[in-house]
């Protein structure tokens, strides 16, 4: 978590979970939350998703957090590949985007491998937006999403 912010307390980060886990049971759906499986071992390395999720979006983000041990093994990329495969397939969106700290060279490098280009360069919040459009995204994936 060292790109997202310094450990919330222990009652704000449950605070924060349950609130999650309210939208995720929301009518109509509020939040989309993911397990990320390793392939092999079947151990859950991560969770990804839709903040703010709408079905009807042309545009949402999507984020991924992966367990430390799960870090630098080429995971993110393939979530993103799978994540973003598995929401253009369902979904009427145009347009998925990531959102974060320009010092994440490791999401910044897992963005372009997976196929996501460059949009916009936020300088004064200090993140940058990758983006890619439905109609070019390629196919593949070696993580599994649920």
């Amino acid at each position: 978590m060292r790109f997202i912010g310094a450990p919330l307390p222990e009652t704000i980060a449950g605070e924060r979970f349950r609130d999650v886990l309210r939208m995720m049971y929301a009518s109509p759906l509020a939040w989309l939350l993911l397990a990320v499986d390793e392939n092999d071992s079947g151990e859950t390395i991560g969770l990804c998703g839709v903040p703010h999720f709408d079905a009807r979006a042309p545009r949402l983000e999507i984020g991924i957090v992966l367990s430390g041990s799960a870090r630098g093994k080429g995971y993110s990329a393939q979530v993103l590949r799978g994540l973003s495969a598995r929401l253009f397939a369902l979904l009427p969106v145009d347009t998925l985007y990531l959102n974060y700290d320009p010092r994440n060279v490791p999401l910044d490098r897992a963005a372009a491998s997976a196929g996501y280009s460059k949009a916009v360069e936020i300088a004064e919040a200090r993140s940058r937006h990758f983006c890619r459009t439905a109609q070019r995204f390629l196919l593949s994936c070696g993580a599994n999403v649920h």
